[in-house]
């Protein structure tokens, strides 16, 4: 109980922060709503007099836009975790080091209130625009897919959270300014290829079956496709599969990167 209440406090203390900057808070959340307008508004231009586009319907190409804004404001929340490389860098993780507490949880926890205010405030801002634009949106009234909706969405954050954090730790070895080049383009290639801008299966079939095989299409397009019905029960199998292997084989290698890192970490200190 002492060791729950010890990482409790850590979520609290993490969204408390939030509050602390209170303009910065005001346009992260402002950029947000405007990214999702841009994206929707986009979509409604495609569609124009057409009922089908791509396979989709224009209510299931809204319904998906709007949904993986909120799957989004979930999974990919993860600034806190993103400073990690930051920390290395600079030496602060030192302090964290000598701390009784694990590291890895640490960050865990802070990244949990990242994706509670992220869920929050996405939830109402979504709402607000569902009241103003009263878009044709699909309510998927199945459980079965609403379930596994769910357990796709935390497998994404469980694939995440192995990728961001495997990523931070490539500070151990790099320079302070050739650290930020690697998360600038992983920012982008999440984007694209975990589904945020279109649905993955608008590409060439190809490329599709290529990109089906990484971690990216898990994060935000599979549990959006299950949720909107589009997902046989052999592809939904299929997910599981890929997505397992990914999370297993990232646990692996983050677990590795994190030893071999400290290894480095240490020598360089010492």
């Amino acid at each position: 109980m002492a060791a729950i209440s010890k990482y409790l406090s850590i979520i609290r203390t993490s969204l408390q922060e939030y509050f602390i900057y209170r303009l910065n808070f005001a346009l992260w959340r402002v950029r947000a709503v405007m990214q999702l307008l841009i994206l929707y508004f986009l979509w409604l231009t495609a569609y124009g007099g057409l009922n089908n586009l791509f396979g989709y319907s224009a209510s299931q190409m809204l319904t998906y836009i709007l949904g993986i804004s909120l799957i989004r404001s979930y999974v990919l929340a993860a600034r806190l975790s993103e400073g990690v490389g930051a920390q290395i860098i600079t030496g602060d993780i030192s302090n964290m080091l000598i701390k009784p507490i694990s590291y890895i949880r640490y960050i865990f926890s802070r990244d949990f209130s990242d994706k509670f205010i992220n869920i929050f405030f996405s939830s109402i801002e979504l709402i607000v625009i569902m009241v103003v634009l009263k878009p044709p949106l699909i309510f998927q009234s199945n459980p079965l897919l609403l379930i596994g909706t769910v357990i796709f969405i935390l497998v994404g954050l469980t694939l995440y959270f192995l990728l961001n954090f495997s990523l931070s730790l490539s500070a151990f070895w790099l320079h302070g300014d050739d650290w930020w080049a690697p998360r600038f383009i992983f920012g982008i290639i999440v984007d694209f290829l975990a589904g945020g801008l279109f649905p993955i299966d608008v590409l060439p079939e190809a490329v599709r079956q290529v990109v089906m095989l990484t971690p990216f299409p898990y994060l935000l397009f599979f549990p959006m496709k299950v949720y909107l019905g589009q997902a046989q029960t052999s592809y939904i199998l299929m997910g599981f599969l890929i997505s397992g292997f990914w999370i297993f084989g990232l646990f692996l290698f983050q677990r590795w990167l994190w030893q071999q890192g400290l290894k480095s970490y240490v020598a360089a200190g010492s």
